[in-house]
């Protein structure tokens, strides 16, 4: 495994100091290229279900870029490890469904404007720790049982509505999904990452790719790991709160605790 190298170069949102060009494809052909004239045998890239060089979300269409030039500078050594998006403490999914959530409770009086109301997008998250205990598989594989191309993606396939009750149901609050045709239009204008990619693009697997299953991992679900981050959506008094049960109450607490003197 010495003789491998797993690239996990770029970025999913633009910076002060360089575009999405920039991290995910100059990046990448720049350690694709080394590799190659240092003759490394193996070359792990990883990229997304929907990378699409049509897509309206720049971090997919320069994905699909990224993915041309490694297989041109090394067609017979790179493998592709193609996920979907992936949920765990610090990701900017879950994150960005539960922010949008928790504002839209002050600000939109308990309405949070969805894209169609969840109704026309699907999502198939997976857990990262699951995605990289099979590349660490991969690894470990002799390089004839590799295959070059593969496709993690998680056990269940959500419409964004649904995947938006799961959040709320952990994070206690109120969820009243509208279309928001302003907000739709104002993300529009602005060309929002997170909107297009997390709101608008429905994940589409490629039928017959080697999954999680096939380098010997089982598929985590979403509901058993995400109260470990979402519950910090909650209102305070509700934190530690399980996802089934009495919710606290702060009626009739003078200290806003929960815990009735």
């Amino acid at each position: 495994s010495s003789g491998i190298n797993a690239e996990y170069g770029g970025t999913d949102r633009i910076r002060v100091h360089h575009s999405f060009m920039d991290s995910n494809v100059t990046l990448t052909h720049k350690i694709a290229r080394a590799c190659k004239e240092m003759e490394v045998p193996c070359f792990i890239h990883m990229s997304h279900i929907n990378a699409d060089i049509n897509s309206p979300s720049h971090f997919l269409k320069t994905k699909a870029l990224s993915e041309e030039v490694v297989l041109h500078e090394l067609p017979q050594s790179a493998i592709i490890i193609r996920t979907s998006d992936c949920f765990h403490a610090h990701d900017r999914f879950t994150h960005y469904l539960a922010r949008i959530n928790a504002v839209a409770k002050l600000i939109e009086r308990g309405r949070t404007p969805i894209y169609k109301k969840g109704l026309a997008t699907y999502k198939q998250p997976v857990f990262a720790t699951d995605v990289f205990r099979a590349m660490t598989n991969i690894i470990m594989m002799n390089d004839r049982d590799r295959e070059r191309l593969y496709q993690f993606i998680g056990p269940r396939n959500y419409s964004l509505h649904e995947f938006m009750t799961s959040i709320t149901n952990i994070t206690s609050r109120p969820y009243r999904p509208v279309t928001g045709r302003y907000n739709q239009l104002w993300n529009t204008i602005i060309g929002s990452e997170s909107y297009i990619r997390y709101q608008k693009t429905t994940d589409i697997p490629t039928p017959g790719l080697p999954g999680l299953e096939d380098v010997g991992i089982a598929p985590t679900h979403f509901e058993d790991k995400a109260l470990h981050w979402l519950r910090s959506y909650r209102i305070f008094w509700q934190v530690w709160d399980p996802v089934d049960g009495q919710k606290s109450s702060v009626y009739g607490n003078v200290m806003g605790t929960g815990e009735f003197l």
